[in-house]
């Protein structure tokens, strides 16, 4: 089994997530001696130095990540590990697809009934 897992731009500096990302991989190259587990962490294309770092960001993102893992392998799983990057689920060649989501809670919270859950009194 080829398992593969999505992370994100160095650039993006969000270190909970490679480390959540880190422990993922080394777990399943421990235990599951089986699988041959890979990991693909994308780099902004030099070409993108003109710009801003915020809108460098964006489009390596938005437009170069896409395009970049469509030109991947095809594995069994692939796992993207930060719902930031939910967008490349669609350009995915796997025949099982893994997104993690480590917040809901504005998703939730934009919802009145849910947000009456937190404010038990009804106070504004």
């Amino acid at each position: 089994m080829k398992i593969n897992y999505l992370r994100n731009f160095v650039e993006d500096g969000r270190l909970s997530m490679n480390e959540y990302a880190n422990d993922l991989a080394e777990y399943q190259k421990k235990n599951f001696k089986e699988a041959e587990v890979s990991e693909y962490t994308p780099r902004i294309n030099i070409l993108l130095n003109f710009l801003p770092n915020n809108w460098k960001l964006r489009l390596a993102r938005y437009i170069n990540y896409p395009l970049l893992i469509k030109k991947l392998s095809d594995y069994d799983i692939t796992h993207v590990l930060d719902h930031s990057y939910a967008h490349l689920v669609k350009n995915i060649k796997s025949k099982v697809k893994i997104l993690t989501v480590h917040d809901l809670i504005p998703l939730l919270y934009e919802n009145k009934e849910i947000r009456d859950i937190y404010n038990l009194d009804g106070k504004k």
